[in-house]
């Protein structure tokens, strides 16, 4: 059984190569395939996904969580990805004022590959008109959700609905989410000490963060009860950041990184941008107390992180967020590239 998982697990690997060949050689493919990434790797659709598993399934005869297993082996997932480039470096969030929480990106909701004509910015940055002067560099302004508690979100039935493919059969389907992110700090800090990492007393850094679509907003204001669900980011609440209680709530944000949501900090008073790739799979069971915890943390990262927790309990519609952070006057965030990606099986 093992020579026969392994078997098929590369004989799907061989599969990922044949599909990216004939994207490279078809015009006009017949049905909606998958893409290649920047790194000329082949992310699969969910259609694509779907029929290698009716074929392998036909003809292997194995039950269908041996051949989840298969696919899992072999990372046949399907992936939806968000990013931003600034080419030249943008201070994106800054210390002492009012841009020290910053949204940058969000993903499309888990099991939909596009927004289907719908009212939904992946990259929270509006317009030229909301870039002003900051200290002689560019303060960038993202669209943060209103703090609006969750009351009814958009179930999975109203999502199976709008997408025209196949969405996962799983409750938490994903499986893996990718950060990629080149970033600096300010360069120069009066934190001192001979026992200080890169990233100790570093006030700059990267939060991730979790959105749901409310029911009632996400068809508009005007809408008719009866009409089609649409994806509209004006319905999107906010799991984390979590809200104030109170009359009037606000989002809540804390004044240090959060061991359990923190992706990435910034190199202590570095002027040269680093690139941080940050990986948080299901498979993912590091204790926050264990040794490999705090080389996490002395690599500028949540400690708390890699327990998978957040992984495996994304479920279908989540929305997965970025956040640039930075704290106290002086302290800048400064971004030029970002993404996420988010895998999922099907």
């Amino acid at each position: 059984m093992v020579a026969m998982i392994a078997s098929l697990v590369s004989y799907i690997r061989d599969l990922t190569a044949a599909e990216k060949a004939m994207i490279d050689a078809a015009d006009e493919p017949s049905y909606k395939q998958g893409a290649k990434d920047d790194a000329g790797f082949y992310n699969p659709s969910p259609i694509d996904i779907f029929v290698v598993q009716e074929m392998l399934m036909a003809h292997t005869k194995l039950p269908p969580d041996v051949m989840d297993l298969v696919l899992d082996l072999a990372e046949y997932w399907v992936c939806s990805s968000s990013n931003l480039d600034f080419t030249q470096g943008k201070n994106v969030a800054s210390g002492g004022g009012s841009h020290e929480d910053v949204l940058m990106l969000r993903t499309l909701p888990i099991g939909l590959v596009n927004d289907h004509g719908g009212q939904f910015n992946t990259c929270t940055w509006n317009s030229d008109e909301e870039v002003e002067e900051y200290n002689h560099s560019e303060v960038w302004h993202g669209k943060t959700p209103e703090p609006i508690p969750i009351e009814s979100p958009v179930n999975r039935d109203a999502y199976a609905k709008l997408a025209n493919y196949p969405l996962p059969r799983l409750v938490n389907p994903v499986r893996k989410v990718v950060f990629n992110i080149r970033s600096h700090d300010q360069g120069w800090s009066g934190e001192r000490g001979q026992n200080l990492g890169p990233y100790d007393a570093s006030w700059t850094w990267f939060e991730a963060g979790l959105e749901v679509l409310e029911k009632d907003g996400a068809t508009g204001e005007t809408a008719d009860p009866g009409q089609d669900f649409k994806l509209n980011d004006a319905a999107l609440r906010s799991v984390y950041p979590t809200l104030t209680e109170g009359e009037t709530p606000s989002l809540n944000f804390r004044l240090e990184p959060a061991p359990g949501w923190l992706v990435q900090k910034n190199k202590r008073a570095v002027p040269a941008s680093q690139d941080h790739e940050i990986v948080w799979s299901y498979n993912d069971y590091t204790s926050e107390d264990s040794e490999a915890a705090v080389d996490l943390k002395a690599a500028g990262r949540g400690g708390a992180t890699k327990n998978g927790e957040f992984v495996r309990h994304l479920a279908v519609g989540d929305v997965v967020t970025l956040w640039a952070k930075a704290r106290f006057p002086g302290w800048a965030n400064t971004v030029e590239k970002a993404s996420v990606s988010v895998y999922w099986a099907i």
